[in-house]
């Protein structure tokens, strides 16, 4: 792996096909967690330039949950499945924006889902304490 030249960070280079989106500065996972304006922009972007690329769509989803636009989350997420359902990370994700959407029972859902997938992974505990502290009726 290289080292991002603007933020220092180590990530895989980015594919050719990617290349109208060289304005945009390829967010690495700080930028993701930290500025989350700055990398829904480049997420986007890159799921429109690869709609069939759901680490991008995952990621805007998780930008947007970020920046508390939980409908918009839910969006891109769902997105994200359709495009590659086995993708755990994306049903984790999907649960928590249902969940500040008081959308209980789609949460839960998301989060069996998730356990259903990755049920040995280090979030299973916390996923399934999430799932414990849903109420079943909304």
């Amino acid at each position: 792996m290289r080292r991002c030249q603007l933020h220092h960070c180590r990530h895989e280079p980015r594919p050719r096909f990617l290349a109208p989106l060289a304005r945009f500065a390829a967010p690495g996972e700080h930028l993701l967690r930290r500025q989350p304006m700055s990398a829904v922009g480049w997420f986007v972007g890159a799921a429109r330039a690869d709609s069939s690329n759901a680490e991008y769509t995952n990621n805007a989803g998780f930008a947007y949950y970020q920046m508390g636009k939980y409908g918009e989350s839910v969006l891109w997420l769902e997105k994200t499945i359709s495009i590659d359902p086995k993708r755990a990370v994306a049903y984790l994700n999907l649960g928590d924006a249902y969940a500040k959407l008081k959308r209980n029972a789609k949460a839960r859902q998301a989060y069996s889902k998730y356990l259903e997938l990755a049920p040995d992974s280090k979030s299973a505990p916390k996923v399934k304490k999430k799932l414990d502290a849903l109420s079943p009726t909304t």
